[in-house]
């Protein structure tokens, strides 16, 4: 997952995006988050961190009209709703987000024992 920002990414926006995410978590592929070096700071607490990667496939695009509708009409069959794919997908990112958020600490405190 290569977000381009945390706060109101296009990530998650993106139905596509969205539905790679949801089919690897099901599949137990690893994933991961990329995050731009300036973001680091923009998760402070628990709730900002729920309150930044929410998802919500139902009003998520996609460049091709016809691709959206397709894999909504997917997630309806499947699983009836979307709430199912959001949460998945939500529990994902932040489980992501935590393991960059702790990388990005301790790159500072690796730099700095090297440099001593």
């Amino acid at each position: 997952m290569c977000l381009d920002q945390i706060k109101k990414s296009q990530y998650t926006s993106r139905i596509w995006c969205i539905f790679e995410v949801f089919v690897a978590c099901q599949r137990s592929i690893p994933t991961t988050v990329i995050l731009p070096e300036l973001e680091v700071g923009a998760i402070e607490t628990l709730e900002d961190l729920t309150k930044q990667c929410r998802v919500d496939a139902e009003k998520a695009e996609a460049s091709v009209q016809a691709d959206a509708d397709a894999i909504k009409e997917r997630i309806q069959k499947e699983h009836q709703s979307f709430e199912y794919v959001n949460k998945t997908v939500e529990q994902a990112l932040w489980c992501e987000v935590i393991k960059f958020l702790e990388q990005s600490q301790q790159e500072p405190e690796i730099e700095q024992s090297t440099e001593t």
